[in-house]
């Protein structure tokens, strides 16, 4: 478990002032002010700083994976043992942690009593055809992600999706579906080696099928939030 505050030099989240964009809609050609509010995140930086530390460290947990675990056909993956415990990690995990709390921080939550704990960390493989399936995470995730360490051609790309029941209920179809809109139900990120992506675990994701020759490697991680310990109480002298 680590503890974080956000004077850590980690990655920054810059929130921009949001006003209320204005539209020509009514036929008359009057502005109405567009107030956008539950807006879904997700934050990416381009990290290769510990990129050659984590693929190394990967590998070798890859190996003894491979070892003792076939690979299945239908779902050609490798999953390597839970790494929070990898000491040669460390400044990965602790970067990971703390722009994790700054990202809740910059969201609105009262972060000031509360600590970043890193609940699972875990290298994927992922060969021809694999995919994953869309999914949330849940037992106390407040944020998940991926670090990117081996992208070759033709990858698996990311795929969010809307978290919100009440609009895919009632969803009409979508004039272009390529286009970043208002009335998208998803929204796809290509992934490059050294990106490193945060988004909320309640917000649903996936993996498109990986149709590269060679795999696709990256770490995925589940942040959770628990409460900073108590101070120490003064000497009684």
């Amino acid at each position: 478990m680590t503890s974080t505050t956000a004077t850590d030099h980690t990655a920054e989240v810059i929130m921009g002032e949001t006003p209320a964009a204005e539209a020509t809609i009514p036929p008359q050609g009057d502005l109405l002010s567009l107030h956008q509010h539950f807006v879904t995140g997700a934050y990416t930086i381009v990290k290769t700083d510990f990129l050659d530390t984590v693929r190394g460290i990967s590998l070798q947990h890859l190996s003894l994976t491979r070892k003792s675990t076939k690979l299945n056909p239908l779902y050609p993956v490798y999953q390597t043992a839970n790494l929070t415990g990898e000491e040669a990690l460390r400044p990965f995990l602790d970067y990971v942690a703390q722009t994790g709390w700054n990202i809740l921080n910059s969201q609105g939550y009262a972060m000031d009593h509360l600590q970043i704990a890193m609940t699972e960390v875990w290298c994927q493989e992922h060969h021809l055809h694999s995919s994953m399936e869309y999914h949330t995470h849940g037992h106390g995730s407040q944020l998940s992600g991926f670090y990117f360490l081996d992208v070759p051609k033709d990858s698996s790309i990311i795929q969010l999706h809307d978290p919100r029941p009440g609009k895919n209920m009632t969803n009409l179809p979508e004039r272009n579906g390529r286009d970043a809109t208002m009335a998208s139900s998803s929204i796809i990120f290509a992934p490059r080696e050294g990106l490193l992506f945060f988004t909320n675990s309640y917000v649903p994701h996936s993996f498109t099928r990986h149709g590269g020759k060679k795999p696709l490697r990256f770490i995925h991680f589940n942040l959770a939030v628990a409460p900073l310990p108590p101070a120490e109480a003064p000497e009684i002298i």
